[in-house]
């Protein structure tokens, strides 16, 4: 058959590489071939709070020299889907284009996004342009009907975390309320 899924243990003993003799070994190693593309994908974990996950990025952006930025992708219950590098910069600035970042949502099928970056020079203070680029982010995941759960500037120590230092932040639910 053209689908080796299908293939039974006759078809697998008439194969010329294997013979009849080979079919004993050959048929438990596609069983378990099966049984591993059958397998759901594993989660990569969660960001059930931004303390996690902010922690989890210090660590991750340790020693980087260059301005990185990666979206994080959430499930409806802010399991992660995935980490997408998106933009590696210079020292001091990234280009960061929003159209990529959406791309990425809508292919991957998230709920919710957290852009994190990295400040190489180690401290985690937002400049304006990230804040700027963060409600530029906010209204255009609105018109998609994707949460911005988080914006997150890693620094060498520590995290800037926008939904935690942000009073009444309004729109789909944040972390805290998505637990669950």
């Amino acid at each position: 058959p053209a689908d080796a899924r299908l293939m039974s243990q006759h078809d697998v003993s008439h194969m010329r590489l294997i013979g009849p003799e080979g079919v004993e070994k050959v048929v438990p190693l596609i069983q378990l071939g099966l049984c591993i593309a059958r397998t759901p994908r594993p989660m990569l974990g969660r960001a059930y709070s931004s303390h996690e996950l902010g922690a989890e990025l210090t660590s991750r952006y340790a020693g980087y020299e260059a301005e990185c930025v990666e979206v994080v992708l959430l499930d409806v219950h802010n399991e992660i889907i995935a980490y997408e590098p998106l933009f590696i910069g210079g020292f001091s600035e990234c280009p960061v284009y929003s159209s990529r970042v959406f791309q990425l949502a809508v292919k991957f099928g998230a709920h919710g996004i957290v852009l994190a970056h990295n400040h190489p020079t180690g401290k985690w203070r937002p400049s304006k342009a990230d804040l700027q680029f963060c409600q530029k982010l906010r209204r255009a995941a609105g018109l998609l009907n994707l949460d911005l759960v988080d914006f997150l500037v890693i620094g060498s120590r520590g995290y800037y975390s926008w939904r935690e230092n942000t009073p009444n932040v309004q729109g789909p639910a944040t972390m805290q309320t998505r637990i669950g």
